[in-house]
């Protein structure tokens, strides 16, 4: 999830009845029709994968596993079909790779008007089981993002899915999860803003010509560096006629040129995060009786109307922050004034290391803490791992004999649009304006210090066709649906964000 890494390093994944393991009886029952029983489909992958920048497949190979299942939702029983397995994305380029994907397709009604949602993280070369485990499809780790011992890694059966609203496509990038280049094309082919776009576009084109669904309105849903795949894939998806129902942009990262951890000279748009981290910690001077979302926006408010002009003087000209400045920084975050005297434009990697001393506060979720030199480890990502090793065979019926690849770690071009640096708001409006009919939303987390939500917003209002674009902000970090009492209200959103295609349909 660190993307931010990754540039200052280049500037600088047998029969029906198998044991379930883990999943529940509802969820591993057949979804089948008394009157048309169907079958699952079950696929052992003898292909060596591998997520090394210069490894390639020999050939193509678009075998898929099937299963059959169903889900309760809002007192609804859903029958779908799950299939895993690869197409071959095709470029203009005349390169070539195998994509690894999973879809969940609702049975037994009409695709015609049904929307399909491709889902997937960002990195830029990461797996997308974060959001496939982690937020609307079918299964999910229970969890709590709130501390390292609360995780509780057992895979559920999703009650708040999204799959009531649409058919969901999870598919992961060339070199993660079992995404690979097709010789004489290798992984690292793929590996570049526009390169990486172009692999998703070819992807979608063919799921969609695959599976008959030229009718149905297709939606992304990037996190993260996603934000940026999202954005450049609906320009080229627009430009090749295909019908946008919307984008959805969680935790993005839109433009690498306005983030001030990488060197860009403004950090406005992390200062309400700072806030509401400082607020979690208690360190903040949040009155009692104002919620905390409140007390967030407001230092938005702040930092955009007073604190952005000081700083850009002092950037400029070197004029001197005022003390009232300084005391009102140091109410927000608790970090004394002497500090942001000196360090007027704080980076959030800094922020972290003055918010609590002695204590690591952890960028993707700034409510998570540990003690300096302890052995903190992200969380989710051992769940995560184990969960997609469970789900593949037990549950989705796809057996691999290489391990599946969270993600990896090559060199990325990361020139776009004639800038050493992507910035995908000029294709994010170029899509709108191709599409009358896309909608574009916008959740991000409180307590974000990755991709903060005032900087997305910020970022957003560049784009234009304001009825068409919005912006929801839960408690929570990056990974925002990982707060179970987020989700609903982040379904209720994105919810919403369906109704109004289908009404404009």
């Amino acid at each position: 999830m660190r993307w931010w890494l990754i540039v200052l390093t280049v500037a600088l994944h047998a029969c029906g009845d198998q044991d379930r393991g883990a999943f529940s009886d509802q969820s591993a029952a057949s979804a089948q029709s008394a009157s048309q029983p169907a079958a699952d489909r079950p696929l052992i992958d003898e292909r060596e994968y591998s997520n090394r920048g210069d490894a390639a497949l020999p050939d193509a190979s678009e075998a898929a596993a099937v299963t059959h299942r169903q889900i309760e939702l809002d007192g609804r029983t859903l029958r779908y079909t799950a299939t895993t397995g690869h197409l071959t994305a095709a470029v203009d380029s005349g390169k070539r790779a195998s994509m690894f994907y999973v879809a969940y397709t609702v049975d037994d009604r009409a695709r015609s008007k049904r929307p399909v949602t491709f889902l997937f993280n960002g990195g830029p070369v990461t797996a997308s089981v974060w959001l496939h485990l982690g937020s609307w499809g079918p299964k999910r780790i229970a969890a709590e993002a709130r501390g390292t011992n609360a995780l509780r890694p057992t895979l559920i059966d999703s009650d708040d899915s999204l799959l009531d609203q649409s058919d969901l496509v999870f598919v992961d990038a060339v070199g993660t999860g079992y995404s690979q280049a097709i010789a004489p094309s290798v992984n690292r082919d793929f590996w570049g803003v526009d390169q990486d776009a172009a692999a998703f576009h070819g992807f979608i084109l063919h799921y969609i010509e695959v599976n008959r669904r030229e009718a149905s309105p297709i939606y992304l849903y990037g996190e993260s560096y996603g934000g940026i795949r999202a954005a450049v894939l609906a320009n080229l998806l627009a430009t090749s006629g295909a019908t946008l129902g919307g984008v959805v942009l969680n935790s993005p990262i839109l433009n690498f040129n306005t983030a001030c951890d990488l060197g860009a000279p403004d950090c406005t748009g992390f200062i309400p995060s700072y806030a509401a981290v400082s607020t979690h910690h208690r360190v903040s001077n949040k009155p009692d009786a104002m919620p905390a979302a409140d007390y967030a926006r407001q230092a938005g408010r702040f930092a955009v109307d007073i604190y952005r002009p000081a700083l850009l003087d002092y950037l400029r000209r070197g004029a001197a922050p005022s003390a009232v400045l300084l005391a009102d920084l140091a109410g927000y975050t608790g970090i004394a004034p002497a500090e942001w005297a000196r360090h007027l434009n704080m980076t959030p990697d800094l922020y972290v290391t003055r918010v609590r001393p002695g204590y690591v506060i952890d960028i993707n979720d700034g409510r998570n803490s540990a003690p300096a030199g302890s052995d903190w480890q992200d969380p989710y990502r051992d769940a995560l791992e184990a969960g997609i090793h469970a789900l593949l065979p037990d549950f989705l019926g796809y057996r691999a004999r290489s391990a599946y690849s969270m993600g990896a770690g090559d060199a990325w071009t990361w020139e776009h649009d004639g800038l050493p640096l992507p910035d995908a708001i000029p294709d994010l409006a170029s899509a709108l304006a191709q599409s009358p009919g896309m909608q574009v939303v916008a959740l991000n987390g409180y307590h974000d210090l990755n991709c903060p939500f005032l900087q997305t917003e910020l970022e957003l209002e560049r784009v234009g066709y304001a009825h068409r674009v919005r912006s929801h902000t839960f408690a929570g970090g990056h990974m925002t649906y990982l707060t179970e009492a987020s989700r609903q209200p982040m379904r209720q959103a994105l919810r919403d964000l369906y109704r109004q295609a289908g009404d404009r349909s």
